[in-house]
Order: structure tokens, then C-alpha cells, then sequence
């Protein structure tokens, strides 16, 4: 198997933002040999400003724009030392998208040292790479992928409440994002379903061992029970600077916060939402709110 900085396994936890995956990566980072990062919106953001020259190698001309990107995105800089690695490697014709992306790993391990040893299991999370699922299973084909679901009203109005500061995003919008999303995670499932779980936030919450335990058997990992009193040990190698929002799921008690979410949407539009998403919430087994 290829290994760059030490990397032997990558998970990927995929998702629409704000449907839990923050918990689920704070849960599986309590269990032995599980080494979380923050997000790298990788695929997402980073590998677009890549341009490839034959057979997927990555053009040295496009290496500013890529370092910019980096540095709008991660809140991981790389150091002179990386970047003339990774300079020097799309030089020789050696820098392929899987390549630059386990010398970020690497470089994020570096400055967030776990006790997780050289072989762990690292834990990706960045909800956005639910978009590019047969991007990232190609360059990457022995990762595994966890895929979470919540209610779409409470996530859709819990995204709208944390992020319409940059964007004012309307229901209309956000119900076309939702699927979205949802179709990228089941067209993945439904051609690649070995590679990919998924599990309902509401679950989690409720049955966290059970559902632990199911996910873990997945990844290959021994699901420990008595762990879990280490959430939070690793907080700060995922929650960057100005996440602070996701200092929440550290909280030593875990609720489902769907109530309060939900509360806060206009009925008309809970309605209108409930109607456009209805496929999705039977299958999901989510109540559509009541008429008022």
C-alpha cells in the first residue's frame, strides 16, 4: 500500500453541514488508533485549484494558486521546508492530487502530535466532500467513508441560523443544497455501498453505544466503551480558529438539539420543506411537522 507520512488508513465522515458529523468525529477520536483532523476541505476547495498534466500530475504552474488556497482554507500553514517538497516533487513530474493531500495529513499531524502512533486510522471530516465521493474513493480506493444523516428541517435551519452571515440563504436554496448532498451520498452508496455507512444523527444521540460499535465494526476498529471519557482530549487538533461553535459537542452531556432547531422555523415554510424533502424523510423515518 502507499503510505506518505505515515498514513496507512483514511476515513472520511461526509455529510450536509450541521448534521452531527462534529459529535460522531469527537466519538471515534476517543478509540485506540483513531487520529482526527481538522477540516481540510480538500477535495472541496484546495485540489480545485490544481491543473494535471497527463497521468494526474498536478502542473507546477498552478502551485501559488494552490498554496493560496491553502492558506484561505486551512488554518494549517505549511512550512518553507513543505512547500519546497512539494514544489520539488511537481518539478520531477512526481505530485499527484493523492500525493499532495497526504503531505497536508502529514503536515497536520505534525502540529497536532496525538498518542494515535504512525499506523492509526486518520479521521477526515469536512461535510462538503459529500460532493466528490468518486473523486476521493479513486485516489484513495482502501478508505472508508461514514456518511451522517439528520432531520433536513433541523439541519437546513440550524445551517441558515450558522451561515447566512456570508450567504442569505432561503429555504428554496437550502432544500436544493439538502438534496443535493443526500444525492451524491446515496448515488455513492448505491455503486460502491462496501465503502460507505451511514447512520441517523437521532441514532447517534440516543443509542451512541450501539451505534459506535456498528460504525467501528465498519472501520475495522475495536469499539471500547470506557474511552469515551476522552472527548475532548483532542479538541484542539479539529476545532481551528474561529470554530468555536464546534467547542459544543466537548459538553459532557450529549442531546439531540432537533427540538430547539426546529422551533425556530415558520410553519409555512416547515410545511413547504416537509412537502419538497418527503421522499427522503419516509425514508429516513423523520415525522413531518404538523399543520398549523
Amino acid at each position: 500500500m502507499n503510505r506518505v507520512g505515515g498514513v496507512v488508513r483514511i476515513t472520511f465522515i461526509v455529510n450536509f453541514p450541521r448534521s452531527g458529523s462534529t459529535l460522531l468525529q469527537a466519538l471515534l477520536a476517543t478509540q485506540e488508533g483513531v487520529c482526527p483532523l481538522p477540516e481540510t476541505h480538500f477535495y472541496s476547495a484546495i485540489r480545485k485549484a490544481c491543473t494535471f498534466g497527463p497521468s494526474g500530475i498536478i502542473n507546477p504552474e498552478c502551485l501559488p494558486a494552490v498554496f493560496e488556497s491553502l492558506g484561505r482554507k486551512l488554518s494549517v500553514e505549511l512550512d518553507d521546508g513543505e512547500r519546497e517538497m512539494i514544489g520539488n516533487l511537481a518539478r520531477v513530474g512526481r505530485l499527484g492530487s493523492r500525493d499532495l493531500f497526504l503531505i497536508l495529513v502529514s503536515a497536520m499531524r505534525r502540529r497536532f502530535p496525538l498518542d494515535a502512533g504512525l499506523d492509526a486510522m486518520v479521521l477526515e471530516k469536512t461535510p462538503h466532500h459529500a460532493l466528490y465521493l468518486d473523486t476521493i474513493a479513486s485516489e484513495f480506493p482502501e478508505a472508508a467513508f461514514v456518511a451522517i444523516v439528520r432531520h433536513p428541517l433541523a439541519a437546513i435551519q440550524s445551517f441558515k441560523e450558522r451561515f447566512s452571515s456570508r450567504h442569505l440563504w432561503t429555504y428554496r436554496e437550502l432544500a436544493a443544497k439538502w438534496r443535493c448532498f443526500q444525492d451524491s451520498i446515496d448515488s455513492f452508496a448505491a455503486s460502491r455501498g462496501g465503502l460507505i455507512v451511514s447512520l441517523r444523527y437521532e441514532d447517534l444521540v440516543a443509542r451512541i453505544g450501539e451505534s459506535l460499535t456498528g460504525i467501528c465494526r465498519h472501520l475495522g476498529l475495536e469499539y471500547d466503551e470506557s474511552r469515551l471519557v476522552r472527548r475532548g482530549e483532542h479538541k484542539e487538533s479539529f476545532v481551528m480558529v474561529g470554530e468555536d461553535w464546534k467547542r459544543g459537542v466537548f459538553d459532557d452531556s450529549i442531546v439531540n438539539n432537533n427540538a430547539a432547531s426546529l422551533s425556530r422555523i415558520d410553519p409555512n415554510e416547515a410545511q413547504w420543506l416537509a412537502e419538497e424533502l418527503s421522499e427522503y424523510m419516509e425514508r429516513f423515518g423523520y415525522a413531518r411537522p404538523e399543520a398549523q
